[in-house]
């Protein structure tokens, strides 16, 4: 149960870091904001958070879906490679 307690930690930091760098560095639109990062991106952090609070398979499936969402949606506009990273190291059941 420890080791499953410092997993969701690690995987709640990771999210809020990057959904931290995702907030600055997505391409702009005209109203300097993209919203389709930022929505996804909210979206992760959303399912990380749940994902942290519950560790079970449904929540595990949503934070994996966000992440895959997310990284398809925004890799060319920006790093997605803390995603990713957060992707590989999920297991979901």
């Amino acid at each position: 149960m420890k080791l499953l307690q410092i997993f969701s930690k690690k995987i709640f930091i990771i999210t809020v870091l990057a959904s931290s760098f995702v907030l600055t560095s997505c391409e702009k639109d005209e109203n300097k904001i993209n919203t389709d990062c930022i929505d996804l991106a909210n979206n992760v952090t959303t399912t990380a958070q749940a994902y942290s609070a519950d560790l079970n398979s449904a929540n595990c499936n949503a934070y994996k879906a966000a992440l895959e969402v997310y990284i398809a949606g925004c890799n060319n506009q920006t790093d997605v490679s803390s995603f990713e990273t957060a992707l590989k190291e999920l297991e979901c059941e």
